[in-house]
């Protein structure tokens, strides 16, 4: 039986129901649509999801903690001894590393904020360990509290999207020694990848970076 772009029959009679016939969805989608604009249709919208999908993901694995330097009272380093305590860190709690590479971290932070105050010229800075006395006139002490390794792989295959990042956290403090007071705090943080470094040597980058952005605030809060 004929019937019209409607789905009516020659007699009138409504075939709108009748499977194959009329506007039946399978039969209008053949008539309408090619098997190859209908698989290319197919092939765009599983496109999209998959955009979606990376995106949420993406925006996932990006977001970290904000970084916070707050300075409680203006001080004067110059011709001040600055001590830098050793800072904690258990490298037990590191993952996706190898844990005795990463377990002197702590002294390793420590090293590279001298090196960053003495290229300033900032003061006579000592680095001391965990339980030596405290005979200067400010002590920068802290923790690392976060570190990851991420995955080498993920960060050489798919950077673009953030997966396999690195994290580093690192959380302290500046006291003055005189006073006992907290004269600035700082909770900082890192994460790469876009590295093609392994874990160990990338989230050594990420302390060093972090013990530039320490250094940096201790400058500037001290001017």
């Amino acid at each position: 039986m004929q019937t019209n772009d409607r789905g009516v029959g020659p007699g009138g009679k409504d075939d709108f129901f009748r499977p194959g016939v009329g506007t039946d969805p399978r039969s209008f989608a053949e008539k309408n649509y090619p098997k190859r604009d209908r698989f290319d249709i197919l092939k765009f919208k599983m496109k999209q999801w998959w955009f979606v999908g990376i995106s949420l993901l993406w925006l996932g694995c990006s977001a970290t903690s904000p970084d916070v330097v707050v300075q409680n009272e203006f001080f004067q380093a110059e011709g001040k001894r600055i001590l830098i305590q050793h800072f904690d860190f258990n490298p037990m709690m590191a993952t996706e590393v190898h844990k005795p590479s990463v377990a002197k971290f702590g002294e390793t932070l420590s090293l590279d904020i001298q090196q960053y105050l003495r290229l300033a010229h900032i003061g006579n800075s000592l680095v001391i360990a965990p339980g030596e006395p405290a005979q200067g006139d400010i002590l920068i002490q802290g923790a690392i509290t976060h570190l990851a390794g991420g995955n080498q792989k993920h960060r050489m295959f798919f950077e673009l999207f953030g997966f396999g990042a690195t994290n580093v956290r690192v959380e302290g403090q500046v006291i003055n020694l005189a006073t006992s007071k907290r004269i600035l705090t700082f909770s900082l943080s890192k994460h790469s990848h876009y590295t093609w470094l392994e874990n160990e040597k990338a989230v050594r980058e990420n302390i060093r970076e972090i013990a530039r952005e320490i250094a940096r605030a201790f400058i500037e809060s001290s001017q």
